[in-house]
């Protein structure tokens, strides 16, 4: 989890906007990640990208890219 300081800034927006832009030009189904599910912020974050939590593992994060 970054610094407060830090947050807010759209640094971890555009890191994960060209991660899945690099997903899709390589044709990537999906992208996983694994997270503290405790973490509303983090949480909050990441389902705005449209990551959805796995249904076998909680602390799992997908997205489908295609």
């Amino acid at each position: 989890m970054p610094k407060k300081e830090y947050r807010k800034k759209g640094f971890g927006t555009q890191i994960v906007n060209k991660i899945i832009e690099l997903a899709r030009k390589e044709s990537i189904k999906y992208l996983k990640i694994e997270v503290n599910k405790d973490q509303d912020i983090s949480n909050a974050f990441w389902s705005s990208f449209e990551f959805e939590f796995s249904s076998k593992n909680r602390n799992i994060y997908k997205l489908k890219i295609f």
